[in-house]
């Protein structure tokens, strides 16, 4: 009997050492978020790291921050989850970026998940930043428990001179050089609060607007395609020309109702939405806006006119005379007239080689030049 009792004991013990060195093997992942200390009106990067061997396969994963202190500028995958289908939702919330990954083989070595860049728009203080709703799975869906260690950036007063997310300094071009657009340049305007780095590394051949849209950028009006590009050839949305008016002008609004084809996981909802409720937008017919298309500058024009003129800053009756210099007047669609005369009368818009383009596709370098002449031209 006593030696039966001793087997079962020496039984129980094998088996709880067992079971506890089982569990003293689980992985413990851990996520961290890299804090950083910066001026006001500086950038920051801030990186989401990932500890070693934690074998998630697919997760996803929110990360909130002070957008009182942070203008929010990009949120890229980082070096282990780059080629394992990314998926980056920057507008979840207005303080909220929503980060997604799916990989064919569990991540073993550690390293950035994500990284994500700021303007630090406060003037003082500490501006927390938190991962939360974590949702890691291995290869066979089983949930892995995270230890998340969040971080902050804390903002200094600003010495006077902002810096990462700025222009060149000096002239953007000489008499005579244009863009894409044709939109000469007589007299390059010169930014006044222009700073010594250049934000974005693709603007070689875009001396005609590289000053604006580094400018912008330090306001936080335009964003790049990524931490250090601009893609300024590239066509703009328009969604994407919504975005800058509303972000420009500082419009807001209760936005309870949008297009049909505004979809409210889109980074662009809020401000369609915005100018929408506020009779800015009538969209091209059965309540859809067509937000993924590329603008043309006279739907572009438009737009920016009604938005502009509803603020009480435009005359009216202009005369759509002014336009009869243009070669291609005839090309200008009706509905198109009176705001592309107004903007000409402005020398908002110049137009080049007795030419005004209103049927060509807006690039995303030349949209940069059009909304930095509004920006100076209503002194915001």
């Amino acid at each position: 009997m006593k030696h039966a009792l001793c087997t079962t004991i020496l039984i129980i013990m094998v088996i709880t050492f067992s079971l506890g060195t089982a569990f003293a093997q689980e992985n413990h992942v851990v996520m961290k978020v890299n804090g950083a200390t910066v001026k006001a009106g500086d950038t920051v990067k801030v990186d989401v790291i990932l500890s070693e061997n934690s074998n998630v396969c697919a997760g996803t994963f929110n990360i909130t921050y002070d957008n009182t202190k942070l203008e929010l500028i990009s949120c890229d995958a980082g070096s282990i989850i780059e080629n394992a289908t990314p998926l980056v939702n920057q507008n979840y919330r207005p303080d909220t970026v929503r980060m997604g990954f799916m990989t064919l083989d569990p991540i073993k070595s550690g390293g950035v998940l994500c990284s994500i860049s700021f303007i630090a728009i406060g003037n003082e203080g500490t501006a927390d930043i938190q991962v939360k709703e974590v949702d890691f799975v291995d290869f066979d869906a089983k949930n892995i428990p995270v230890t998340v260690e969040n971080g902050a950036v804390k903002i200094d007063k600003s010495t006077g001179q902002q810096g990462g997310h700025g222009g060149s300094t000096g002239d953007s071009n000489d008499a005579g050089d244009r863009g894409n657009n044709g939109d000469k340049q007589e007299t390059p305007p010169e930014p006044a609060d222009t700073v010594d780095i250049l934000m974005f590394n693709d603007l070689s051949g875009y001396d005609w607007a590289k000053d604006e849209i580094n400018y912008l950028a330090q306001k936080g009006i335009i964003r790049g395609t990524s931490n250090t590009t601009f893609s300024p050839q590239l066509n703009i949305k328009r969604a994407d020309f919504i975005v800058l008016l509303v972000r420009m002008l500082g419009l807001t609004s209760n936005v309870d109702d949008n297009f049909s084809d505004v979809q409210p996981d889109k980074y662009y909802y809020n401000e369609i939405g915005i100018a929408k409720k506020l009779g800015l937008i009538s969209g091209i017919g059965n309540n859809k806006f067509n937000p993924e298309e590329s603008i043309t500058r006279q739907d572009m024009f438009v737009i920016a006119y009604r938005v502009i003129k509803d603020k009480g800053l435009f005359e009216d009756g202009i005369d759509i005379q002014v336009l009869n210099k243009f070669d291609d007047r005839d090309l200008i669609a009706d509905y198109a007239k009176t705001a592309l005369a107004t903007f000409v009368e402005h020398e908002l818009v110049k137009g080049s080689d007795n030419r005004i383009n209103p049927n060509q596709y807006t690039t995303r370098a030349e949209t940069a030049v059009f909304i930095y002449r509004l920006y100076e031209y209503l002194k915001i």
